[in-house]
């Protein structure tokens, strides 16, 4: 568990101190939970992993946190490269609105010329 103390103890920076006691004032069991909670609320894992693992548990958190980080960022590009095509999908499909919506116009104001031309 990491209480209010370990936070002194360890000289924990005084923003993420702040923040760890807002999220759990009584301390918090190190759970995936928890620890996910006080991750997307901005704490800091890589200086708690510094502040409160040993330093072969703290090079192994690093290992698996660059692991982590490779799947993450492959992921990302994956969904961007899907992102983009989807993107580029709609772009053509508003050129190609725009050409009917041209070729239509023009035909208009060329039939119209062709048939008063006729008269």
């Amino acid at each position: 568990m990491i209480t209010k103390d370990m936070l002194a103890k360890t000289k924990v920076c005084v923003p993420q101190a702040r923040l760890f006691l807002k999220l759990f004032p009584n301390g918090a069991v190190v759970s995936v939970d928890n620890v996910l909670t006080a991750a997307l609320a901005g704490l800091n894992l890589q200086a708690a992993s510094e502040k409160f693992l040993s330093e072969p548990a703290a090079e192994r958190y690093a290992e698996d946190a660059k692991n982590a980080l490779y799947t993450h960022r492959s992921r990302m590009a994956s969904v961007i490269k899907s992102r983009v095509s989807e993107v580029m999908e709609a772009w053509r499909d508003y050129q190609e609105a725009l050409a009917i919506a041209f070729v239509k116009a023009w035909q208009m104001d060329h039939t119209h010329a062709a048939k008063k031309s006729a008269a």
